[in-house]
């Protein structure tokens, strides 16, 4: 038990050295970690789990991978890793560096092939390599914080490090292939029209929730809890807070929208048997527990520096969700309240 309690500390430790300045920033009061796997290709499976959304390609012509908008992250991380432009790591924490024979190691499989050359008989040999094929990358997964900022009254998150996620011969699931150290602030005078930013999309995670266990709080200076600060900004109405029409449907909630939110109660019409079929009206008490809120949808923007070679990205709005249970108890779907937004005061 001891050596574990060391090695959580150490691993914290760790953690914490990728954020100081949010560490040491008086205005922030709760930092946590999570882990969240992302398709960032504009193809139809993208869409319906995404949510994903072009934001902005700016086209260069002297830059190859131009030609494969629709598949422009896996392609630059390809020519990236091939350039050795990108510090790499075996894990999320970034302990250990890849060396540029490892990095080769692991972009370029090599095997030796032993054939028998009949016509001869004698043994002959040729050395067969084969080089990761962006076609491999399936999905990346985002080691990220979460924190927020009691005076901007913002919850925000930055990218700490990014994994292109592939098969193996002996994994039937998709695992890490390396990690690649981002942690870039997102720019404080940040210009989506700069000529910096070739690329940006913005993902809203409609089937890849950040589930409440998953959450791992690094930091908490106070009684923070970040279900009931979600609730307070949507009764306070401190933020705009958009239906569950979903970010960007400009369908906003005022106060005594959102209280129905929590306190709705329907009204049902229906009938006595004949003769008389007289009209019965009841009333259905449907307020709506807080406490089973479970998962959070973010929607985040994700750019790229060309100049520093790094992924940014920007909390737009989190929605609240609840799990929906069939009356066999079995998980159904999962449904939003609505979307609260850090992106407009």
């Amino acid at each position: 038990m001891f050596y574990g309690s060391v090695l959580l500390v150490f691993c914290f430790q760790i953690s914490f050295a990728q954020y100081e300045d949010l560490q040491n920033n008086p205005d922030i009061s709760w930092i946590a970690e999570f882990s969240s796997d992302h398709i960032f290709s504009l193809d139809e499976e993208a869409y319906f789990l995404e949510g994903i959304k072009l934001v902005k390609f700016q086209s260069d012509p002297a830059n190859m991978i131009d030609a494969n908008m629709d598949n422009w992250m896996t392609d630059w991380l390809y020519q990236s890793l091939m350039k050795h432009e990108l510090d790499c790591y075996k894990d999320s924490l970034l302990q250990h560096k890849l060396s540029r024979k490892e990095l080769h190691n692991i972009i370029v499989e090599t095997d030796t092939v032993i054939p028998f050359d009949n016509s001869a008989y004698e043994e002959g040999y040729v050395i067969v390599s084969s080089s990761l094929n962006p076609k491999d990358i399936k999905q990346w997964r985002a080691h990220q914080i979460i924190f927020y900022n009691d005076k901007t009254e913002n919850f925000g998150t930055r990218l700490l490090s990014i994994a292109p996620l592939v098969y193996t011969e002996t994994e039937d699931h998709l695992i890490p292939l390396l990690w690649i150290k981002m942690n870039e602030k997102f720019p404080k005078n940040f210009d989506i029209t700069s000529s910096k930013i070739p690329w940006s999309i913005l993902t809203s995670s409609r089937n890849n929730h950040l589930e409440a266990d998953e959450i791992n709080i690094t930091i908490n200076t106070g009684d923070f809890d970040f279900r009931k600060k979600l609730k307070q900004q949507a009764f306070n109405t401190e933020k705009p807070i958009e239906s569950d029409e979903g970010y960007g449907s400009n369908d906003f909630l005022n106060k005594n929208d959102v209280w129905n939110v929590y306190n709705r109660k329907d009204t049902i019409v229906d009938f006595s048997p004949a003769p008389n079929y007289n009209e019965l009206i009841t009333v259905s008490d449907n307020s709506f527990d807080p406490d089973i809120i479970s998962q959070y949808r973010l929607v985040q923007q994700w750019s790229f520096d060309k100049e520093k070679k790094k992924l940014v990205n920007q909390l737009k709005a989190i929605a609240p969700m609840y799990k929906v249970y069939d009356e066999s108890n079995i998980y159904r779907f999962s449904r939003g309240l609505y979307y609260i937004r850090y992106d407009k005061n």
